[in-house]
């Protein structure tokens, strides 16, 4: 099935105020007939839920799903809610389906590293940001140290942080499903595994 999710437009400019939110979300279809979307279904990663009316999408046609309220038309659906959907900070992921419930495409974007010195709770030598980094569920504990510029990965749990997610590796290896590099070892002196990651390797 190539019905797609093109783009998601998730920070528009502006305040996120009811009678303003500019959010969208754009499907698009390259199959050569038309597809009735009745009953299709958008899923965010924090579970909100948009069903599609009985529509159906023309060969190489686009439709927006607005968040905000609105009437209907062939190109453009209103989820009709008074507050934001997507997440601006943090990363999220929307999944189509169709009326089976089965998965017809998925699209992500990635959390937005925000500067230091505006989020983040403060320790002594650096902040410690809280977030899903690889996009997996789970919360990561993201600490920059800013006295020598080195970024530092938990993994975070019932408001705990651990250290030892690489206990069973050695040297440096291939986390959050990229290339950047990683190292185990007591960087903090505390007698505790850390690891360490090089962020612009």
């Amino acid at each position: 099935m190539r019905i797609y999710i093109t783009y998601i437009d998730y920070d528009p400019p502006g305040k996120d105020k009811p009678e303003t939110i500019e959010e969208f979300i754009e499907i698009s279809s390259e199959q050569s007939v038309p597809v009735n979307l009745k009953d299709w279904t958008i899923r965010d990663r924090a579970g909100h839920i948009y069903k599609f009316p009985d529509l159906n999408i023309d060969p190489g046609c686009r439709i927006k799903v607005w968040t905000k309220e609105g009437t209907d038309d062939e190109d453009n659906l209103y989820c009709n809610r008074r507050q934001a959907l997507w997440n601006n900070e943090g990363g999220d992921k929307a999944t189509l389906r169709d009326t089976a419930g089965k998965i017809i495409d998925t699209y992500r974007y990635p959390l937005r590293m925000a500067p230091w010195n505006q989020f983040g709770v403060t320790t002594k030598n650096g902040r410690v940001w809280i977030a899903d980094i690889d996009q997996d569920g789970r919360e990561e504990a993201v600490y920059y140290n800013r006295k020598n510029g080195l970024m530092w990965v938990a993994n975070y749990r019932d408001g705990r942080l651990d250290w030892s997610v690489l206990d069973n590796c050695a040297g440096f290896g291939d986390l959050l499903r990229t290339s950047i590099k990683i190292w185990l070892g007591d960087f903090s002196g505390n007698g505790a595994k850390d690891f360490l990651n090089s962020p612009l390797d």
